[in-house]
């Protein structure tokens, strides 16, 4: 039995000091909220292959997996279709109407996406990730004149037919068309700690992607006995990835900002195919042809937010902007123009996707 006097050689589990070596909210945690957390500990071992990242002693050894879900809400820009524009007098072919109205687009708008994947981690510094993305979008457009318009003498001008198709003195009083654009990519990737303290976390990682980007237009027109065309264009291919993240503390309690750079080079084709017809006479076209390509594109994206870190890291929220950019792919329109001025060199333009993203992320 211990006299009073005496002391304890290893204290009861309530008085020990708990270790903050593995604070409640990973590297979301300033030093005056963990004063043995110091600043002296910011480290590139992440680089230099040092052993036991400070900022995630011991999660390792307890959560190797992760998963996370991503929501998007993007819009596409800069493949939009002009397909018909009101103009005074007959349509004649290869003549250009003098616009007297709207110029009638479809336009993608906002739509949703997602995004899923896996992080395995193979020690305190580097892990293995995955990920697949899909988004989306349609848009629709139509018009008709009023029997004002009509008697006024205007007519609606198809802007996507080849123009020497166009039989003379032929009218047009309705038009509608649809435009879907939507992507698809698949990551995998290497990532590594490069610095790491209380109040900064970086990483970088290398990789690769598959990506496909695919555009499909549909015009109709009611000329004669009304006139269709149907244009797709497609990229795919597949490349080096490398980026860089990183996430701030914002004082206590799990808060902070994250930002996201990255590009990937992707080696492909570029194909598109162009067929007009007359409404349920697809068997014998006016106007068709098809083209591709090989070609090197790049793609940027960048992303800016917000995120909540839960206890231990268990758990990570985040909101924020993100920015994705295609370069040398070809637009529908891009093709169109190409139909239409014979000329099928040079074909190129940049797409852009931009909008809002929400994920969750979870550590088993």
């Amino acid at each position: 039995m211990l006299d009073p006097g005496d002391g304890y050689e290893t204290p009861p589990p309530f008085l020990v000091e708990p270790d903050l070596s593995i604070p409640m909210f990973g590297a979301q945690c300033g030093p005056d909220c963990a004063p043995s957390y110091s600043r002296r500990r910011t480290t590139l071992g992440g680089i230099f292959g040092l052993s036991g990242n400070p900022c995630a002693p011991g999660m390792t050894s307890l959560r190797r997996f992760g998963v996370f879900g991503e929501f998007l809400y993007l819009r596409p820009r800069d493949t939009e279709v002009a397909f018909v524009v009101p103009g005074n007098g007959l349509i004649q072919p290869g003549i250009n109407p003098i616009p007297v109205g709207t110029t009638y687009v479809v336009d993608p708008d906002h739509a949703p996406g997602y995004r899923g994947g896996v992080n395995i981690w193979t020690d305190d510094w580097t892990s293995i990730q995955a990920k697949y993305t899909l988004f989306e979008s349609s848009t629709s457009n139509g018009v008709q004149l009023t029997p004002d318009q009509i008697a006024q003498g205007f007519q609606l001008h198809p802007l996507t037919v080849h123009p020497l198709t166009i039989i003379p003195n032929t009218t047009a009083v309705a038009s509608n068309a649809a435009l879907d654009v939507d992507f698809e990519m698949i990551d995998a990737d290497m990532r590594r700690t490069l610095w790491c303290s209380p109040d900064l976390m970086v990483n970088g990682y290398a990789g690769a992607r598959w990506a496909n980007l695919e555009q499909a237009f549909g015009a109709d027109y009611l000329i004669n006995q009304g006139v269709s065309v149907r244009v797709n264009s497609d990229y795919e291919g597949v490349g080096p990835r490398i980026g860089v993240d990183g996430s701030a503390a914002l004082g206590c309690g799990g808060f902070g900002f994250y930002a996201r750079s990255e590009v990937s080079f992707l080696y492909g084709a570029a194909r598109a195919d162009f067929i007009q017809f007359e409404v349920n006479n697809r068997a014998n076209p006016q106007a068709f042809t098809d083209w591709k390509a090989d070609r090197l594109s790049p793609l940027y994206e960048l992303e800016l937010g917000f995120q909540w870190t839960g206890p231990q890291r268990r758990v990570r929220l985040s909101a924020g902007y993100m920015m994705n950019v295609w370069f040398n792919v070809v637009t529908a329109e891009d093709f169109i123009q190409g139909v239409q001025q014979n000329y099928y060199d040079d074909l190129g333009d940049t797409v852009t996707f931009d909008g809002v993203t929400a994920r969750a992320e979870f550590r088993l």
